[in-house]
């Protein structure tokens, strides 16, 4: 887990050293144990650049970065982890390949050496590098299947910049920051910007399971992996037997996950998921795992007293965090800088804060994420049965003239059950996606932003034939998981220098679960039935019946309270980027419906609070 950059100059242009120090530094929370660059030029006379900042996970003495293959063909930049790296090792080993350290990073040079392109969809893993192969001229980038691992692109005059964030990216290419206005709308409907874009002008992410080649002066992209729930469909098959190979891969890919020459350990909610990450490396481990909680005073809002029964239980070595306003507002402003974006979730701040926490103690730790979109845990996706049944009975007219009004005169606390009255308006399968998470609706938004435009998600023809719930999972592995959960995993982790792992985001057990029939994770009471039963063997009934909660942040109760005079500076004041951009009187309808309890504004008012941080530390 580190942090690359570089870039492939035309002949005619030169690298700024200046830049490339800064952009280095930019990264140092990335990769705090070690740094290299290397440059050279190529056969076209271009100059090609890797820079790598190393946080040392495997072969802590021989994975050093840029890395060489052991006959200088290769050069190597890597960020992340091939958790079956051992398994391809013995198998390019046994093909006469020679090796020269331990690390991961050799085995994915070596790899592609021996099997091309296709050695990408052969790694368990998650990564982004860029690869130089010196014999053909030819730059390879890629990224993981899920998107775990970020890429940032810039193409200029000068040439081809990436990095692994955006600000060393900004700083290496010298290209002007810019706000990109086309994608304001669609932030402030899903909190987030769909990929390849970003906010920037300039700036794209290379997306989730791409690689692209430079060679010859051309440039190509394209997809090496396609989401199994797209190409799969489901197939019959016994359900206790499935229960069995469900278990077996997802004991599996937590096993891999544990290869680590550093301390690691677990975050633990007390919840299904992260309860039976944790289980599974107690029986791997002949030490009690570390695991780490994170709450607040309120009990309405922690999971606390959750965590500390399954650590009791599991007997974990349990470190718990208790965060309050202060500590929330004083790590806020970092949390933004470090995502490069605004903050999508109040969430990610205490995640930020268990991080800083955690690596005291360890440099690895294994989360539950991922597993809500792969087996169906949102009640979204149970409701979208429920969805299609109203829709069949009510007209469109019928919903706006009598359930709409009465979802509007619903008190402040309903705010679940607004939400199912927006998902129910929408007929289109990609304009509820949005509204199942969004944070305001599309009428709001062209009162704040008059003339915008929100882009719905483009939905293949190619699955009409699939259920809904089906669609919307593919919806969210496509880009409510690569733009905003994972890409909240690496910075939140990363800032603090820790490198989180996923097993849930594993493509064995991705493919196994697309083959299912649905009633087989969507089915049971509280979804994801197959993990819950798979989960009997592992982990005690409580953590299993208990209904999901999901981690809550009491920022809307804050608001009211502590957060009140920083909700005002933000939006209201003369230095407000939101109000010279936005529509003023529509943002005091905002702030004023929250602070007067008339409706529920939290996650409307989050957006425009991380927009008005983020802006102005990106002097927009």
């Amino acid at each position: 887990m580190c942090g690359i950059l570089g870039c492939l100059l035309d002949a005619r242009a030169s690298m700024n050293k200046g830049h490339l120090a800064t952009a280095m530094g930019q990264m140092e929370h990335r990769g705090p144990d070690g740094e290299g660059v290397e440059e050279l030029v190529t056969p076209a006379g271009q100059t090609l650049v890797l820079g790598h900042k190393r946080l040392s996970i495997i072969d802590l003495a021989g994975g050093v970065q840029p890395f060489w293959s052991h006959d200088r063909r290769f050069v190597c930049t890597f960020n992340g982890e091939i958790y079956n790296y051992i398994e391809l090792r013995e198998e390019l080993v046994a093909r006469g390949v020679p090796f020269t350290s331990h690390s991961d990073t050799e085995v994915l040079i070596e790899a592609i050496r021996a099997w091309g392109d296709a050695a990408l969809s052969r790694f368990r893993g998650m990564f982004a590098f860029a690869l130089y192969d010196t014999l053909n001229d030819d730059l390879l980038l890629a990224r993981d299947p899920f998107g775990k691992k970020p890429l940032f692109l810039a193409h200029t005059e000068s040439g081809l910049f990436f990095a692994s964030e955006i600000a060393p990216l900004l700083t290496l290419s010298a290209i002007p920051v810019e706000f990109d206005h086309s994608e304001f709308a669609g932030f402030l409907r899903r909190r987030y910007v769909y990929s390849p874009k970003t906010m920037f002008k300039g700036v794209e992410k290379l997306p989730s399971g791409h690689g692209l080649r430079v060679r010859g002066g051309q440039v190509e992209q394209w997809p090496y992996y396609v989401l199994p729930f797209i190409q799969n469909k489901p197939v019959a098959q016994d359900y206790r037997g499935a229960v069995r190979e469900f278990s077996r891969i997802l004991d599996e890919a937590v096993h891999i996950r544990m290869r680590s020459d550093v301390p690691f350990g677990a975050y633990l909610s007390g919840g299904l998921d992260s309860s039976v990450i944790v289980a599974l490396m107690t029986q791997h481990s002949n030490k009690p795992v570390a695991t780490f909680a994170v709450g607040f005073d309120d009990t309405e809002f922690s999971e606390l007293d959750y965590a500390a029964e399954v650590s009791s239980a599991l007997k974990t070595a349990h470190t718990e965090l208790k965060i309050s306003p202060d500590m929330f507002v004083e790590c806020w402003e970092n949390a933004v800088s470090k995502r490069g974006a605004p903050v999508s979730q109040s969430s990610d701040i205490p995640i930020l804060l268990l991080s800083e926490r955690a690596g005291q103690d360890v440099k690895v730790v294994l989360t539950g994420e991922g597993a809500d979109e792969l087996l169906g845990g949102y009640p979204k996706y149970r409701a979208e049965a429920w969805v299609s049944l109203y829709q069949n009975w009510i007209p469109s007219w019928l919903h706006r003239a009598v359930v709409r009004p009465v979802g509007a005169r619903l008190p402040y606390q309903y705010d679940r059950i607004k939400t199912m009255f927006a998902a129910l308006e929408e007929r289109d399968i990609a304009r509820r996606a949005d509204a199942w998470f969004g944070s305001m609706d599309e009428n709001e938004i062209r009162r704040l932003v008059p003339e915008s435009v929100v882009n719905p998600f483009a939905i293949d023809p190619a699955w009409k034939g699939m259920s809904s719930a089906r669609q919307l999972q593919i919806m969210d592995q496509l880009h409510w998981l690569p733009d905003n959960l994972l890409e909240r995993g690496d910075r939140m982790l990363m800032a603090a220098s820790v490198e989180g792992r996923m097993p849930f985001m594993d493509t064995e057990l991705a493919a196994f679960v697309s083959r299912l029939p649905e009633s087989y994770y969507l089915g049971g009471k509280g979804g994801k039935r197959i993990l819950r039963d798979a989960a009997a063997q592992w982990i005690d009934h409580k953590s299993i019946v208990r209904p999901k909660n999901g981690f809550k942040v009491p920022f809307g109760d804050w608001l009211h309270g502590p957060l009140r005079d920083r909700l005002k500076d933000l939006l209201l004041s003369d230095q407000s980027v939101c109000a010279r951009i936005m529509d003023k009187a529509m943002i005091n309808v905002f702030v004023s419906d929250h602070l007067e309890r008339r409706s529920n504004r939290e996650k409307a008012l989050w957006s425009l609070m991380n927009f008005e941080i983020f802006a102005r530390q990106a002097g927009f």
